[in-house]
């Protein structure tokens, strides 16, 4: 089943995750700053889960939670874990309309330029 602009759905989706997590890490260190109730770190670390790029650049941004070992630990581990899982869902196709070229390497100059592009059919179409 091959749905068009599936792709794109989740680069989209991806990216709004991300910018509400950064977002949410700011919130809590401006909450903090003026000693107002704040936002657990069990949710700062679920919302890390979701969008764990928006989550890094929080930290460092804001630079929040950047000296617990939590954090500066965990967030990059879920990191990796993250890009992982990306890299298996990638190269084994899993999700369909998100496909690898004919030859070894992904075609990775249309991962910059399929926003721009009139008929565009996702990151890695060919």
């Amino acid at each position: 089943m091959h749905i068009e602009g599936l792709g794109d759905i989740f680069v989209w989706l991806y990216l709004l995750i991300n910018a509400a997590v950064f977002v949410l890490y700011g919130v809590d260190k401006w909450k903090a700053e003026r000693h107002k109730w704040r936002i657990s770190e069990q949710a700062l670390l679920g919302a890390a889960f979701l969008g764990v790029v928006g989550a890094f650049l929080g930290m460092h941004f804001f630079r929040h939670k950047i000296r617990k070992p939590k954090f500066s630990v965990g967030v990059p581990l879920i990191m990796a874990v993250e890009m992982a899982m990306g890299w298996m869902i990638l190269s084994w196709r899993l999700i369909p309309g998100i496909q690898r070229s004919g030859k070894r390497t992904w075609q990775s100059t249309r991962i910059c330029r399929f926003w721009l592009s009139p008929g565009r059919r996702g990151c890695f179409s060919s």
